[in-house]
């Protein structure tokens, strides 16, 4: 599908305004007050603006070189080693954009349905101010304010109880130095890499334990994100194959096809106090607004991939470091489609980026491996559903099951699946809701710079009492206030925030050493240089909101 005329004049109004914000700190714009003023994500502005020629990268450049040889998005992710989902927001639009004055019907429903509930919040606020109007004798504004404060305190004593949750930032091959300098600056004392862990509501969704996780880390909410399980639980719940995987959609995992008028539905900030904003989505009560994660539009999206498609499915053999030759395992290497647009027949392709093709298979997209379908999809598969709560991880220290397959929780869903596609249930509080799925998650932050958070559950926080970094009365104090407020409560820091875009794992601790330097030995000049280097790298690591060594209370940082 083309653009549409009502896409490009909507694109050139962003681009124009965009334009418009050129001040001296910000030379070629500001993307961020054109997010607000159109009242979408950044992450679309700037897309908008790569169409339209007003924005680009090093990245994009890359990109779009690759897109004109004839690869795929997949095969351009894997090419720079980024995520697709990456890769896609440094590419411009070549059809139909979302949030545009062109939109869907889909899209007018949920719009519809979220000025319904601002109208709604806004008619309650005004309620509760009322004051001087009376009604037999009493003051209207105290009956309702009344009448509110209880329906919020019934709200409050539905708190459905609290788990801990270990949070961990991974590198997986981690150096001597960056080991030693996590220990030596970065001020880890339990291991060897920054943890979080943190008392959390047991209802509490992904997308808001994502909100949480950007203060409790340092980061910003600017890049995009991910909440995925390990592969052996992804290989168990959709039985390895795309059949199983297509009936998990909605269920556990979200739709490749889902658009971003739904994948970012909470991202409104519109301006005032930031971290208000953020702490307003990690409180209860939960409630999603994403219609895209629900079961009847998956099951629409899968519909629509048609699952006898025959496909191209291409094998080539791995590199084998002992021959130093290409003649190791073999392996799936791409996806092709076996007709072009017209329905015409397409040969088999004779070789890919990965080089040699072994062998060539037809097959049916129900019948193709679940790790194959990451060619097909410019969006990962296995992200799951963010409206699922922190309630799928099984305590490490806990007796709960997690389910032994795909069949066993289909077999638990499926009656609820069929009765709310029969009596039509779209809002996003009527879908399922399995149990436990998987002893830990990972949270990937900004594909980038690679940052990976893995999230495990316990009970308690005996471990943490008993390693005396805690106390049993700051544990009492930190569910009791996780009761009362009902969002997240930090009970053990261990280790320094990061920020954005200092390159990952790498970068934080490059970034640590030049703020730390060796000024022995030196000459003058290089005592100079390094301390303005310092200075440098703390003033720009301020201005992406890293503070160093802030003085806050773990049970007061979110």
């Amino acid at each position: 599908m083309a653009i549409s005329e009502n896409d490009r004049l909507f694109m050139e109004e962003v681009a124009e305004y965009y334009r418009n914000t050129k001040t001296t700190a910000e030379a070629n714009g500001s993307i961020r007050d054109t997010a607000i003023h159109f009242g979408i994500n950044r992450t679309k502005v700037r897309k908008i603006l790569i169409t339209t020629g007003d924005f680009s990268s090093e990245i994009t450049v890359q990109a779009l070189r690759l897109k004109e040889q004839g690869l795929s998005n997949h095969e351009i992710a894997s090419k720079l080693k980024m995520s697709e989902a990456t890769i896609s927001t440094y590419l411009p639009y070549d059809n139909l954009i979302y949030n545009s004055p062109d939109v869907s019907e889909h899209a007018k429903n949920v719009r519809g349905y979220r000025a319904y509930e601002k109208k709604r919040k806004e008619r309650q606020k005004e309620l509760t101010q009322r004051k001087g109007d009376t009604v037999m004798g009493k003051d209207m504004g105290e009956v309702v304010y009344k009448a509110w404060n209880d329906k919020i305190k019934i709200a409050d004593s539905g708190f459905k109880g609290w788990v801990r949750l270990h949070m961990e930032l991974l590198n997986e091959y981690p150096t001597e130095r960056e080991i030693e300098i996590m220990h030596q600056f970065a001020k880890v004392k339990h291991g060897d890499t920054i943890t979080r862990d943190i008392i959390a509501p047991v209802d509490m969704p992904l997308y808001a334990l994502h909100f949480a996780m950007q203060p409790l880390f340092g980061w910003q909410n600017s890049h995009l994100h991910e909440f995925r399980m390990p592969v052996e639980r992804n290989l168990a719940m959709t039985n390895q194959s795309a059949s199983m995987w297509s009936r998990m959609v909605g269920v556990l995992y979200r739709s490749p096809m889902m658009s971003e008028e739904d994948e970012f539905w909470a991202d409104d900030y519109d301006g005032g106090s930031f971290k208000k904003w953020l702490r307003s989505k990690y409180t209860g009560p939960y409630k999603s607004l994403c219609y895209g994660e629900g079961i009847i539009c998956c099951r629409e999206d899968i519909e629509s991939l048609d699952l006898d498609r025959e496909y191209y499915v291409t094998y080539a053999r791995a590199y084998n470091y002992d021959t130093e030759e290409y003649d190791g395992e073999e392996y799936p290497s791409g996806v092709y489609s076996v007709t072009d647009a017209k329905g015409e027949p397409i040969s088999p392709p004779e070789e890919n980026w990965h080089g040699k093709i072994e062998r060539v298979e037809k097959q049916r997209f129900s019948d193709l491996q679940v790790d194959t379908l990451g060619y097909i999809f410019d969006k990962n598969h296995l992200t799951l559903l963010e409206r699922l709560p922190i309630s799928i991880l099984r305590p490490l220290d806990g007796k709960d099951c997690v389910y032994a397959d795909g069949d066993e929780l289909y077999a638990e869903v499926k009656d609820k699946i069929q009765y709310i596609i029969k009596e039509n249930k779209n809002t996003p509080d009527a879908q399922v809701v399995p149990g436990a799925v998987t002893d830990s998650l990972y949270y990937s932050y900004d594909f980038g710079d690679g940052w990976k958070v893995e999230i495990t559950a316990r009970t308690g926080c005996n471990d943490l009492v008993e390693a005396g970094r805690v106390t049993q009365n700051m544990v009492d104090q930190a569910i009791k206030k996780c009761q009362e407020t009902y969002r997240p409560v930090l009970i053990a820091k261990d280790g320094e925030d990061v920020m954005d875009d200092v390159g990952g794992i790498s970068g934080y601790v490059d970034f640590q050493e030049a703020i730390h330097p060796a000024l022995t030995n030196l000459t003058e000049e290089e005592r100079e240089e390094a301390l303005q280097e310092q200075e440098e790298n703390i003033e720009w690591a301020r201005s992406q909101g890293w503070k160093r060594n802030a003085r806050v209370r773990n049970i007061n940082l979110l």
